[in-house]
């Protein structure tokens, strides 16, 4: 008890002591400490710019990332990792009550590291110093965020935001159109409509980027007028029953063709259309072809390439190319209206001249091909199998032409020797054995061209001779394929 009774006072004496000396001392603390406290209020901030030199300032914040004291090659480390989170991120969007999710990648977000980089270094550094001074207590109290650095692809968020409108808005603005009833067309006007007020979207949905929050967005949905006057549809009107008065005939003379359409065949393939801000009549592609498809298939042409004929006094005659021909399906629409619009209702089919040949007749021509140069002839019974494969591979390899300086292969030229090729099994020499294989038979035609390439003087880079001789071949010039 006595020791409690001597502590007591013991510890008032402390306080009561710092007391008095603050009462003895009042004077000069108020004279000396309140100015050097105020000094060092007023010098922190450009202590912190002096010891924080190539580093981001405390306080200091970049989507959601506290980045203050990182230098340079942290800070793009950092903020790079942060970049590729938020591109596989997405946003929950609000439109008309219904929330949809969107990813980053969809609108086609990009992020600019090196600029975020930039930005957050200069954080607290640019201003006056005034400025600076009340930007260190603002950032050490309420801390500075810096949003990073992004754009999105214009075409890609106009995409997401027409997705938007036609999937969250169930009453958009309707242009006008017509409505077809087998042969009957009825006008339908526009009429307004709810849609997303584009103005601001982009800034909300890039600050959810940005900003590093990934929070959901609610666009603004407002009243809009009709797209186009009643008058709009009523002309679309007006030009599809002028298109469906009566049957509509298109011809061409290079090659003959006609083809003829009923009223109850174009109706099928018609609908309206808003193009570049105005309502047009036009044709479903994809029936117009299915329409169509008789008369294209009886018109179009592959190219041909020229030739070259031998006659019997080894003369060259040059067979002309031609040029492939294809029905312009995109242009079947403007001349069925164009059709209509005329007084007997008929208009040319339209035909496009192509592709074109890969040897036309004038650079034919240009190759100086004026005669036979060479030939070669070896012999064979009639009508066994070899005969046949022999036929074959002169059919695929006749009238190849080969240009001056081109090097080619047999084998390249024919492919595999397989049934579905054409050929078919006959005696083939394997390891000194005649036996049956697919393609037997064809080192006859490999001989024969050989020797005609030999006499004529054309270099033959590489060739096989057989394993052994057969006597319809010169000792020594002949070839084989494998």
């Amino acid at each position: 008890m006595a020791g409690q009774s001597d502590s007591g006072p013991e510890r008032e004496r402390v306080p009561a002591r710092f007391a008095r000396l603050v009462r003895a001392h009042q004077r000069a603390i108020l004279k000396f400490g309140v100015p050097l406290l105020l000094f060092a209020i007023l010098l922190s901030p450009f202590v912190e710019l002096a010891l924080a030199s190539g580093r981001v300032l405390g306080g200091v914040e970049v989507a959601g990332v506290d980045v203050g004291g990182a230098n340079t090659e942290f800070l793009t480390r950092q903020l790079g990792a942060r970049a590729a989170e938020l591109s596989r991120g997405q946003i929950g969007v609000v439109v008309a009550g219904k929330r949809t999710q969107v990813a980053a990648e969809r609108l086609g977000l990009r992020f600019d590291v090196a600029d975020t980089v930039r930005r957050a270094l200069l954080a607290g550094r640019e201003g006056s110093w005034v400025a600076r001074a009340l930007g260190f207590y603002r950032r050490h109290f309420r801390g500075e965020r810096v949003a990073f650095s992004a754009a999105f692809s214009d075409e890609r968020l106009a995409q997401v935001l027409a997705e938007l409108e036609r999937t969250s808005i169930p009453d958009p603005p309707y242009a006008g159109g017509i409505e077809l009833r087998g042969t009957e067309v009825v006008a339908k006007p526009g009429k307004s409509g709810r849609r997303i007020v584009t103005s601001g979207a982009r800034e909300k949905l890039m600050h959810s980027f940005s900003s590093g929050t990934l929070a959901d967005v609610e666009l603004e949905v407002s009243t809009a007028p009709a797209p186009l006057p009643a008058s709009a549809a009523e002309a679309v009107a007006g030009k599809a029953r002028s298109l469906l008065r009566g049957p509509i005939t298109l011809t061409a003379s290079d090659p003959a063709a006609r083809l003829e359409l009923q009223p109850s065949e174009l109706a099928a393939c018609l609908r309206s259309e808003l193009r570049d801000g105005a309502l047009e009549l036009v044709f479903d592609q994809e029936r117009l072809r299915q329409l169509v498809e008789t008369t294209r298939r009886a018109v179009e042409a592959e190219p041909v390439d020229a030739g070259f004929e031998i006659d019997a006094r080894d003369q060259i005659t040059i067979v002309p190319s031609k040029t492939g021909i294809r029905l312009d399906i995109p242009a079947l629409g403007g001349a069925l209206l164009g059709a209509a619009a005329s007084g007997d209702r008929r208009a040319n089919l339209p035909l496009r001249h192509e592709p074109l040949p890969a040897l036309a007749t004038a650079e034919a021509e240009t190759l100086g091909i004026k005669g036979l140069v060479t030939s070669f002839t070896t012999r064979h019974p009639c009508c066994e199998k070899r005969v046949d494969n022999i036929h074959r591979i002169a059919d695929l390899l006749n009238g190849k032409l080969v240009r001056p300086g081109e090097t080619v292969s047999v084998n390249a030229l024919v492919g595999p020797r397989t049934l579905k090729n054409g050929f078919v099994p006959a005696p083939t020499i394997e390891e000194g054995e005649m036996v049956d294989s697919v393609g037997g038979g064809i080192s006859q035609f490999a001989t024969t061209l050989f020797n005609a390439l030999f006499h004529g003087g054309y270099e033959v880079i590489e060739r096989q001779p057989h394993t052994y001789w057969f006597p319809r071949y010169p000792m020594g010039h002949d070839a084989t394929l494998a």
